[in-house]
């Protein structure tokens, strides 16, 4: 079976903004090792098939940004640090660090499809379902969503449902290999 591929004058023409989930997409991998680098190349290569990445940032925590961080730069991602904040459940009965990614990319790529021109598509490299809002809402922005997600099991399957149609119809879901 042939590779989902765009032809070649639309891939010309779709931009793409990129918002990658590093816990998420670095589930599979050993930071100390070349696993994230192929995993990014992996991902890199499928949305060259779709059209130009014109922004791309990775949003994590301090720890996990840091042992990722040559991997990304050199991929021109743009690192985004999401603290680990400390929050109350139930009227303070107990208090644990939770971390603030998924605010900070819903944050960020409000802004940035508000504000770039020319977008034609959304990639989520995450699968978490508390992305479902903030997904619908790009897609009535008029982009195409692509989603990317780091293993079967950390992949919604609300998310999957809400990627668009490639030009060979079939959703645009793309899951690292294990």
């Amino acid at each position: 079976m042939q590779p989902f591929s765009y032809p070649l004058l639309e891939i010309r023409r779709n931009r793409i903004l990129c918002l990658l989930d590093v816990d998420n997409i670095a589930i599979n991998t050993n930071p100390d090792s070349s696993d994230l680098p192929r995993a990014l190349d992996a991902i890199t290569r499928y949305l060259s098939r779709i059209g130009r990445v014109v922004k791309a940032c990775a949003f994590g925590p301090e720890l996990t940004l840091a042992s990722a961080s040559d991997a990304l730069r050199l991929r021109s991602f743009i690192l985004i640090q999401c603290p680990k904040v400390l929050v109350d459940k139930q009227f303070g009965a107990q208090t644990e660090k939770k971390d603030t990614a998924d605010l900070e990319f819903i944050r960020v790529g409000t802004i940035d499809i508000n504000e770039m021109s020319g977008l034609t598509h959304l990639a989520l490299c995450s699968g978490d379902s508390q992305f479902e809002q903030f997904v619908r809402w790009a897609e009535s922005q008029g982009l195409k969503i692509i989603i990317v997600a780091g293993n079967r099991k950390s992949l919604s399957p609300k998310i999957a449902e809400l990627a668009s149609r490639g030009s060979d119809g079939q959703k645009m879901v793309y899951v690292l290999p294990p």
